[in-house]
């Protein structure tokens, strides 16, 4: 997911672990060599960067600390068995960090996922990044987790 004009990129850390070379490649086809700027292993992130010819368009992104049960979500997929996926579903499970309830270290999901879907983004129905899924249930069908968008924000900000 891009989160600037020029060039960071965030995915899952076990995407491009032990990676010689990584390509990053735009929805227009550009593609691009891409560096590792940060990784945080404890929470599967790598933050990339690359050097566009142009401005990006960047993700906009949701406050995921109002998110709450059984709000509608958006999955854009691209799975190793379907390419290009939206996919609907529901927030199911929210983990926080303080028992005032204040910051989401967690969002549980009910969609329908395949292998290779870690990594990619879940959206507001109004098209904000609200998070990235960082892991599947493989033994329950439809459970799957993602870390909510303004954690990877407050992540990558301390760099």
């Amino acid at each position: 997911m891009i989160l600037s004009e020029d060039g960071y990129i965030v995915t899952n850390l076990h995407i491009i672990f032990d990676a010689n070379k990584i390509i990053v490649i735009l929805e227009d086809n550009k593609k691009y060599s891409a560096s590792v700027d940060q990784i945080l292993p404890e929470h599967d992130l790598a933050l990339l960067k690359i050097k566009p010819t142009s401005p990006l368009e960047k993700v906009p992104l949701a406050n995921s600390n109002n998110v709450r049960l059984g709000d509608d979500i958006i999955h854009i997929g691209n799975s190793y068995l379907l390419d290009k996926t939206i996919t609907g579903g529901k927030i199911t499970g929210l983990g926080r960090r303080d028992k005032s309830g204040n910051e989401i270290e967690l969002i549980q999901t009910n969609l329908n996922l395949y292998k290779g879907d870690s990594g990619e983004p879940i959206f507001t129905p109004d098209g904000k990044l609200l998070g990235m899924i960082i892991a599947k249930n493989f033994k329950m069908n439809r459970k799957s987790f993602a870390i909510p968008s303004n954690k990877i924000i407050q992540l990558i900000k301390k760099r």
